[in-house]
């Protein structure tokens, strides 16, 4: 059933593009880095619920993915996610997912 099951995993993006950090004052300088996007995807529909594109697959950004896909589509009763060591940082109860 829709909204069952959602499932995420965290890929890098097959470009570059320029730091946002400004550590240098000279925008030439900043260093080229290939954003993560993360998302989470309903498995019954094949409908990405929620995403997030950030410089590393982290637990906020994990966890302001999924907060993002259960403000739009409602708290799924089951949540499959891979070993990554982003997933293993969320705490799970305090998005009221467990």
């Amino acid at each position: 059933m829709p909204g069952e099951l959602y499932e995420s995993d965290g890929h890098h993006a097959y470009f570059f593009v320029k730091s946002p950090f400004y550590c240098h004052r000279n925008y030439g300088k900043r260093y080229l880095v290939r954003p993560v996007i993360i998302f989470w995807l309903d498995i019954a529909t094949g409908t990405i619920v929620g995403y997030r594109a950030c410089l590393a697959e982290n637990k906020g950004a994990v966890k302001n993915s999924l907060m993002d896909a259960i403000s739009r589509f409602g708290t799924p009763q089951k949540i499959r996610v891979d070993n990554g060591g982003a997933y293993k940082n969320v705490y799970w109860r305090t998005l009221g997912v467990l």
